[in-house]
């Protein structure tokens, strides 16, 4: 497990600060009810410890569909989930939630500087 792919759905945007909520709304609104937002790809917080545990945790949600309504994204830098790396992920259910902390909201909508801090049940 190289990342961790971190989503919203519409449920959870009333929980984020009102200017990220209005625009996470907005995107939701394009998309067909229930879907699942790609906001940004983690690498910090993971250790060899809690990479074993999310391991163990999300195996038996593995599924081969993407569950992102907005991959592959079209930028271009070096963390960016593109069509090549939509390709190689290895996808679970979103049934599970995780703790992150983070600096910020962009004005494109994803975090700055996000951190993995647990799963939550």
């Amino acid at each position: 497990m190289g990342e961790l792919l971190v989503g919203v759905e519409e449920s959870t945007v009333k929980d984020f600060p009102p200017d990220v909520s209005e625009m996470l709304s907005k995107e939701l609104a394009k998309c067909p009810r229930g879907s699942l937002l790609f906001i940004h790809s983690i690498h910090a917080g993971l250790n060899p410890f809690n990479r074993k545990e999310l391991h163990d945790e999300l195996k038996p949600l593995r599924t081969k569909i993407c569950p992102f309504v907005n991959l592959a994204e079209r930028r271009r830098h070096k963390h960016a989930l593109t069509a090549d790396k939509v390709h190689i992920c290895v996808w679970v259910k979103p049934e599970r939630r995780c703790e992150l902390a983070y600096h910020e909201w962009t004005p494109g909508g994803h975090l700055r500087h996000p951190e993995f801090r647990e799963l939550v049940s």
